[in-house]
C-alpha cells in the first residue's frame, strides 16, 4: 500500500487525490507495473467503473493491494465486489474526513470515526488496531485506515499481533502468580513420614 501510495503521490503533483486516465500508464510505470491493450483497458473499467474520466487516490491504492492478492490465486474482482468494494472504500474515506483535522485523525477521537462509520466503538476491541495503524505521535492517517478498514472487512479478519496471553499479562500483571506457590494445607502433610519411625522388613509396614 505505501509502494502504491507514493508512486501515486508522485504522478499526482498537484496533490488533488485523483488523476486523470490518461496518466494511467505513467502511473503504472512509476510502480513498477505493465498493462497493454485489451488488459489495460480492463484495469482501467476496474479503477473508474463509472467513466468519470479520473483515478480516485484510495481506489488505485486498494485496487494495487488487490492486484497482489490476485497474482497469488490467479483470481479476479467480480462486478459486484468490485462494486462493493468501491462503495466501502469511499464510505471509508467520507468518514475519515468527517472528522480528521488536517488530513489525519488523533488515537483519541478513533471512537468518533468508528460511530462516523455506523460501527459501534469498544475500546478493548480496537486496541491492537490503534497500535498497528497510529503512528508514533498518535495519529491516524486516511491511508492507513482506509487499508485496516478494507483488510478487515474483505480480508481475514485476523489483526491480532499479540497472543491472548499477553493481553493477560497487560491486564493484570499478577494474574497466576500464586499458582506455582508449595500447597501447604489441607491433605498435603498427611504423608509425610516422620524421621523417627523405623520399617519393619517383615510386612512393610512403618512404625
Amino acid at each position: 500500500a505505501k509502494h502504491a501510495a507514493q508512486g501515486f503521490d508522485t504522478v499526482d503533483q498537484d496533490k488533488h487525490g485523483k488523476i486523470p486516465i490518461d496518466k494511467l500508464e505513467d502511473l503504472l510505470d512509476e510502480i513498477g507495473e505493465g498493462f497493454y491493450g485489451h488488459e489495460l483497458d480492463k484495469q482501467l473499467a476496474i479503477l473508474d467503473p463509472n467513466d468519470s474520466g479520473f483515478i480516485d487516490r484510495a481506489a488505485f491504492i486498494e485496487w494495487y493491494c488487490k492486484l497482489g492478492d490476485d497474482s497469488d490465486d490467479g483470481g479476479s474482482l467480480d462486478t459486484e465486489e468490485r462494486e462493493e468494494r468501491e462503495e466501502e472504500t469511499t464510505k471509508a474515506i467520507n468518514a475519515f474526513e468527517s472528522v480528521a483535522t488536517a488530513g489525519s485523525v488523533e488515537k483519541d477521537d478513533f471512537g468518533k470515526l468508528m460511530e462516523a462509520m455506523g460501527t459501534t466503538y469498544c475500546e478493548e476491541e480496537h486496541r491492537r488496531t490503534l497500535k498497528k495503524i497510529s503512528d508514533d505521535d498518535g495519529n491516524i492517517s486516511q491511508e492507513a485506515f482506509v487499508s485496516w478498514y478494507m483488510d478487515w472487512l474483505f480480508g481475514d479478519g485476523d489483526e491480532s499481533e499479540y497472543s491472548d496471553d499477553d493481553d493477560d499479562e497487560e491486564r493484570d500483571p499478577s494474574v497466576n502468580k500464586e499458582s506455582n506457590a508449595p500447597f501447604s494445607g489441607g491433605w498435603g502433610n498427611m504423608f509425610t513420614v516422620d524421621n523417627a519411625s523405623w520399617k519393619c522388613e517383615a510386612c512393610m509396614l512403618r512404625n
